[in-house]
């Protein structure tokens, strides 16, 4: 062995540890952000059913500051969800929510906490 070569072997493994923890980091972590993106969609769409919930029942009407509040209380149940807003066209409901990721790896190493926003619907039924 010449002795240029001397420590090639602990350089490579450093190299292998590094990449075998940015692996083990991306499942855990991406599959923080898929659980936080499923948790959204479920509560903006729950919420937007509940608010759907409040239009009068033979025209279809809704009031927008009711629908609102309906939404804001149902969210509030629901530890770390951000309201973002809500939009009524016609009869449709849109809701829009948003939290942070519960990461682990990444933000050990200076990659900031990933926001997820989704929006969820329902249509008033007559």
């Amino acid at each position: 062995m010449a002795r240029t070569d001397r420590g090639s072997a602990s350089l490579a493994m450093m190299g292998m540890f590094m990449a075998l923890f940015f692996a083990v980091g991306l499942v855990f972590d991406g599959g923080a952000v898929l659980a936080a993106r499923r948790q959204v969609i479920t509560a903006a769409e729950s919420a937007a059913r509940q608010a759907a919930a409040t239009a009068d029942p033979f025209t279809g009407a809704v009031d927008r500051d009711r629908v609102e509040q309906v939404v804001r209380d149902y969210l509030a149940r629901i530890d770390g969800l951000e309201f973002r807003s809500v939009t009524i066209v016609g009869l449709r409901i849109e809701v829009t929510v948003a939290t942070t990721a519960r990461e682990a790896f990444f933000p050990v190493v200076g990659v900031p906490r990933a926001t997820v926003v989704e929006t969820g619907f329902a249509e008033v039924r007559l």
